[in-house]
């Protein structure tokens, strides 16, 4: 097994890794999107009224999909698309029918083997890929890095070797693949049995689901060897192995409103930890790093991956990140492990109920009306489905099921997602809700999500807000930002953009006390804060791209440290 340490002390916010992605492409299951830049497409009116066939194929299964990476861009900022000349695909523009990633890849080539309507009539002229809905996922692109990957084989030599280098957790794939690769014979293909029984380890251990084997081999095997006609060039068992290494390694890329995702051979080696001390970003190879400026030059446009360290690192410490959303519960992140990269979780964090004393996962204790203060955590939180008892047991000796807490928790959810970001809808949810204790991660979310759009959106905008909502937001940052200080520490997004609100909602407040009676030493000491608040956003987010929108924060930030300065200066000299 392979890890990265550091070879030296490590200070936060420095850089350990910059490297090309082996191969990227769209999300597996997302919505329509350019297969030459990524960008989120809408159906022609046309093409929508007359797809009828569009979103369900006999031979192209979606209902093993995982929901884990759907797509959350909407269609309102998506983009109308024309097809590609050569293979038929949807593409934002013909520009990017000559894209390298698909063009030069051997990509459009592969798909056009595809055209006749899936027919097996190669030769004919190619087909347009229809969908219905831009909201919705569309099946046809769940082969695509899979396709890409394999096409590297003969077009990318040595990215092609690293790429076999990394792990797949599909071990007769991997023996069946190696010997295909020059230690032997190509093998004859598995049958579904025998690719079932491949999702195991050869010791016993955790196997893919039967739904997530069934949706390699359907709609990703047979569509690539069978509906492309590819099945004389590649064998089922180094699809399936392919599809396996980009299921465990592949790392979820945003730009914008394009999300894609990518195979980092170097990035693939670090460790999991539910709380990490790294973050990762996207550079493009023709913009400086550090002047952000974009070079005009022959060299290919390349997406670099770029990991620095969110705190110290020691010597010889591990470089981990987190193969689980952070900011989700033990009760959600260890299920979706176990799931998508087939291994349970025993950290630090995992193995404490308490999430190190933050409580995220906690339920309202069932005797709180009764005066109990406690909250419900489990009893073995390495076991799902261990019972859940009272923080305050012995005194208390209410209990709960894993079943009962994960339908309070889902119920709660739904309310979460009916209100959208309408701020008056989320306060209601959090001032209405019984079941979840209030360090809950699914109330912390909503806390995080209203104390950036108080200030944001309309009928809250940041000049509007009364002097109460003004405090209501800065506390919401507050709480938040105290959870982030245990759970994702140190040099992170997430913390930079809370410490950025969290100072404009104090030098508010600071200029309505200058408008009241507040004397000059009550404000200077918010001030202060402020400013440290928002140097630390600056020096955080300054770490982004310069077209992120997180960049563009750190940029603001840093600029309007020196006015705050001079402010404090002025306000200094009166006290």
């Amino acid at each position: 097994m392979w890890y990265l340490e550091a070879s030296r002390d490590l200070a936060p916010g420095a850089e350990i890794l910059r490297e090309p992605a082996l191969v990227a492409g769209p999300k597996q299951v997302t919505t329509p999107v350019c297969l030459g830049c990524y960008k989120p497409l809408t159906a022609p009116p046309a093409a929508a009224a007359s797809s009828s066939s569009s979103n369900s194929r006999d031979d192209h299964d979606t209902s093993a999909a995982g929901a884990d990476n759907k797509d959350s861009s909407s269609s309102s900022s998506s983009f109308s698309w024309c097809s590609c000349p050569g293979c038929g695909w949807p593409l934002c523009s013909l520009a990017c029918a000559t894209a390298a990633c698909h063009a030069e890849s051997g990509e459009c080539d592969a798909l056009s083997r595809g055209g006749g309507g899936g027919s097996g009539e190669r030769g004919k002229p190619p087909v347009m890929v229809k969908f219905k809905d831009a909201s919705e996922p569309c099946p046809q692109y769940e082969c695509i890095i899979v396709l890409r990957a394999l096409l590297l084989r003969e077009r990318d030599p040595l990215r092609w070797r690293l790429l076999m280098l990394l792990q797949s957790h599909d071990n007769a794939a991997d023996a069946a693949g190696n010997e295909e690769e020059g230690n032997g014979p190509c093998v004859e293909d598995s049958p579904p049995a025998a690719a079932a029984a491949a999702a195991a380890d050869d010791d016993g251990g955790i196997q893919r689901p039967p739904e997530l084997v069934h949706y390699i081999n359907v709609n990703i095997v047979s569509y690539i060897r069978d509906h492309l006609h590819l099945g004389d060039i590649f064998s089922g068992d180094i699809v399936r192995r392919v599809a396996g290494i980009v299921d465990i390694n592949a790392f979820e890329l945003k730009d914008g409103d394009r999300l894609y995702c990518g195979v980092f051979f170097m990035s693939a080696m670090m460790a999991h930890s539910c709380v990490v001390n790294t973050s990762h970003s996207l550079f493009l190879s023709k913009t400086d790093a550090e002047q952000q400026v974009q070079r005009d030059d022959d060299e290919e446009q390349q997406v670099l991956l770029v990991i620095r360290a969110t705190v110290p690192i020691p010597h010889n410490a591990s470089i981990v990140t987190s193969y689980a959303p952070a900011l989700d519960g033990t009760l959600a992140r260890r299920p979706h492990l176990l799931r998508a990269k087939l291994f349970a979780c025993t950290c630090a964090r995992c193995a404490d109920p308490t999430e190190l004393d933050t409580l995220f996962g906690a339920i309202r204790c069932c005797h709180a009306s009764s005066g109990c203060t406690g909250a419900l955590i489990s009893e073995q939180p390495l076991d799902d489905m261990a019972s859940w008892a009272c923080s305050n047991a012995p005194d208390c000796d209410a209990r709960m099921s894993v079943d009962d807490v994960l339908k309070a928790v889902d119920d709660v959810t739904r309310d979460v997602e009916k209100a959208g970001e309408d701020v008056v809808r989320l306060e209601q949810v959090l001032k209405t809700q019984r079941a979840l204790a209030d360090t809950h991660y699914v109330v912390f979310g909503v806390k995080a999500s209203l104390a950036q759009l108080y200030g944001r959106v309309p009928r809250f905008l940041l000049r509007d807000l009364p002097a109460g909502l003004l405090k209501r937001k800065e506390q919401l940052c507050r709480e938040v930002l105290d959870v982030l200080r245990v759970l994702e520490p140190g040099f992170s997004r997430m913390r930079g953009l809370l410490l950025y609100e969290f100072h404009a909602a104090v030098l508010m407040r600071v200029n309505a006390l200058f408008d009241g009676d507040a004397s000059p030493a009550e404000c200077l000491p918010l001030l202060v804060e402020a400013r440290a608040a928002l140097a630390e956003s600056a020096l955080i987010l300054g770490m982004e791209p310069a077209r992120a929108v997180e960049g563009r924060i750190g940029r603001t930030a840093a600029s309007q440290v020196a006015e705050l300065d001079d402010w404090i200066h002025r306000v200094g000299a009166i006290v």
